[in-house]
């Protein structure tokens, strides 16, 4: 394995994936200069209540949605819908290190609302030892508090572009605009019956033709 090679892992529910998500992957990849972006759908998140759509149908967006941004860095990874049970990410990342070497930057794509709340994962401070953090804004955060993760974070952060020249411990904010909508947000749109124009200013057409096709947030 080459010593630069450099994999952002873009974990989530995706219930549905929408425009937000894709500015950050892309965002991810150019800034941080990685080669390939796996983004990784759960099979059960940990820390929020049950997905509204079932694995496949998230699957079929998430796939829907990366064959229409027609990037070839693109990669859907399925391994914990495979793996069923609590999605946990240093599960994941322990995986995806063991398959890529020691050598190679993982980045592991993350906002600062989850950043907040990191020490509520599971072993997460070993994440530090598996891969580095590329870190969008979030609406109403911006700054760490004085937690837990505050200071596992003190004196780690780097420029995007550096991250590739790390395997694992360093943190960098990426440069984008925020994304205002939330998936639970989105949801409440669809099941509110708003029109299909003002869906495809946030999501593509190509996800809401898996939403129609399998009849999905009716009622969400």
């Amino acid at each position: 394995m080459a010593a630069n090679k450099c994999i952002a892992i873009y974990g989530g529910s995706f219930d549905p994936p929408h425009r937000g998500h894709l500015a950050l992957a892309a965002a991810a990849l150019e800034q941080c200069a990685a080669s390939e972006l796996r983004f990784l759908p759960c099979a059960e998140p940990p820390h929020k209540a049950q997905t509204r759509a079932d694995a496949g149908a998230r699957m079929a967006m998430l796939q829907a949605a990366i064959e229409e941004a027609d990037d070839r860095r693109y990669r859907l990874d399925d391994r914990e819908i495979k793996r069923r049970g609590p999605s946990y990410s240093q599960l994941s990342l322990s995986e995806l290190r063991a398959e890529l070497g020691p050598s190679a930057s993982l980045i592991f794509v993350i906002g600062w609302d989850s950043l907040q709340n990191l020490d509520r994962w599971h072993r997460w401070r070993e994440l530090f030892l598996l891969g580095n953090f590329a870190v969008a804004a979030r609406p109403g955060y911006r700054q760490l508090d004085s937690s837990p993760v505050a200071k596992e974070l003190a004196n780690r952060e780097v420029a995007a572009a550096q991250l590739a020249a790390h395997p694992a411990g360093a943190i960098a904010r990426l440069d984008m605009a925020e994304w205002p909508l939330s998936s639970t947000e989105l949801r409440s749109l669809m099941a509110g019956g708003v029109d299909d124009n003002k869906l495809t200013t946030m999501i593509s057409p190509a996800v809401l033709k898996v939403i129609k096709q399998r009849s999905l947030y009716r009622g969400a």
